[in-house]
């Protein structure tokens, strides 16, 4: 297994990578990753992942799971990673102006 160069391991720790992986094969394993780098990572990765639609895609996420009639834990494990990110999210310097 060849190690992660460091521009592969910046694609895979960009907020485009982590917003295609929610929007096309989302789970909590994923939507951990991404609270693990939201709480970590410098503010212009959060910025670019708002603007970028993250909010709105973690909102998404939570709703499509919402509407299940039959969740398994897998669904509502997701579902709570997500709510942790935009929970996260929310607490963020970059969301305290709308907090004022």
């Amino acid at each position: 297994m060849k190690p992660l160069e460091e521009e592969n391991l910046d694609e895979l720790c960009s907020p485009e990578h982590f917003l295609d992986i929610i929007k096309v094969d989302c789970n909590a394993i994923y939507l951990e990753a991404l609270h693990d780098a939201l709480t970590t990572f410098e503010e212009d990765f959060l910025m670019e992942f708002l603007d970028l639609g993250g909010f709105e895609a973690l909102l998404d996420v939570i709703s499509l799971s919402d509407r299940k009639s039959k969740k398994t834990k897998d669904d509502v494990e997701m579902e709570l990673k997500a709510i942790s990110c935009v929970e996260t999210l929310m607490n963020s310097e970059v969301c305290s102006p709308f907090h004022a």
